[in-house]
């Protein structure tokens, strides 16, 4: 017992909470509630920023394969230089793959070689995995709906590679050399 209290006098507990205690009932269930909505929030933007990611990843992957395609016909261009120098490597978009040169299993001359690496270039692009010349040389495209042109003005040689990216647009690689 303390000092001063009645030895008669008894509390009792009626269970309910007063004054500071009391108006404090249910706060941390708000509390929580309010705390998961945040974390929610914040992987929801997680998974936005994953999304954006992946579509850059894959245009960076198409933008990559279209630098790889346009320096590799480049390259056998300069190993071809009389032919490329006389434009027969030249060819437009939407000109598909034809010819039979097949310069793996035959000895061809410059002609020949050329058009059998613009027929290689095009079959590697994308656009004409069904073309009967992809299919006689086994070959199907890295780009989708991928496709290409390459022009010469006097010395100056431009590839041009287009291709349907993830969203739908068309995009465009263009590199232009010397020969």
């Amino acid at each position: 017992m303390y000092p001063g209290m009645n030895p008669h006098h008894h509390c009792q507990r009626t269970g309910q909470l007063t004054g500071r205690a009391g108006s404090q009932k249910g706060v941390a269930l708000v509390e929580v509630l309010v705390t998961i909505l945040i974390v929610l929030v914040g992987f929801m933007g997680l998974a936005g920023l994953q999304t954006m990611s992946m579509k850059n990843n894959q245009s960076a992957y198409l933008r990559t394969q279209a630098s790889y395609l346009a320096y590799d016909i480049i390259d056998k261009m300069r190993a071809n230089i009389d032919s490329a120098k006389t434009g027969q490597y030249t060819m437009a978009l939407e000109a598909a793959p034809s010819g039979s040169a097949n310069c793996d299993s035959t000895v061809c001359d410059a002609a020949n070689i050329a058009e059998f690496d613009r027929n290689l270039w095009k079959c590697s692009l994308g656009k004409w995995n069904t073309n009967t010349v992809c299919s006689t040389l086994g070959l199907t495209g890295y780009l989708p709906d991928g496709d290409g042109a390459i022009t010469r003005i006097g010395d100056i040689h431009t590839i041009r590679i287009q291709w349907r990216d993830r969203d739908n647009t068309t995009t465009t690689f263009e590199v232009s050399t010397a020969l």
